[in-house]
């Protein structure tokens, strides 16, 4: 009995930090974004393209279009972006950051797979910039320059074999059904 009350004391006092750091009434936004994390011969794909002003480097990534699953939404992204055709194969990570200045906490689920061979490739969003090939050294000497931390850790991430299976992230395609 004593066991229990000291688990319920601990509890409410759980709750109480948890509310107290995270008000449940909030004017945050939210954002759900999906990233290609391609490598080739030790190289990342990468774009250049413009942010709050400034010229950023930053995976092929943008948000999630409803009635499209997370994989999908990659595999897009990164052919607009970019050009490439990817066979997304597995999910590199899930990342949030909190953006203070924009009010917006992030969600980035990162995908990788196998580039599909082409022939000349070229970005479809006129607002890229440039499409490069990075080494992790590359992308460190300017690290000023990433859009996000999300970038960066996402490739450190792949480059240590970090793969979670497709699946993981689970989707639920709107059929119009009552639930």
């Amino acid at each position: 009995m004593i066991e229990q009350t000291t688990h319920q004391a601990s509890a409410i006092e759980l709750a109480a930090w948890l509310t107290a750091k995270n008000p449940v009434a909030s004017n945050i936004h939210h954002q759900i974004i999906v990233a290609g994390v391609v490598e080739r011969d030790g190289n990342y794909l990468v774009i250049e393209e413009m942010a709050e002003g400034r010229r950023v480097i930053n995976q092929p990534a943008g948000r999630l279009e409803k009635d499209e699953s997370a994989s999908d939404g990659a595999m897009r992204e990164t052919l607009e972006e970019s050009g490439y055709l990817f066979m997304a194969e597995a999910v590199v990570g899930l990342y949030l950051w909190f953006h203070p200045e924009k009010n917006t906490l992030y969600l980035r689920m990162a995908f990788t797979g196998q580039l599909i061979d082409q022939g000349e490739v070229k970005p479809l969003d006129p607002e890229i910039l440039a499409v490069r090939w990075m080494s992790i050294a590359e992308l460190e000497a300017e690290s000023e320059r990433l859009r996000s931390p999300f970038v960066l850790q996402c490739i450190r991430d792949h480059a240590k074999g970090i793969r979670l299976p497709l699946d993981v992230v689970r989707y639920f395609p709107n059929d119009n059904a009552q639930s």
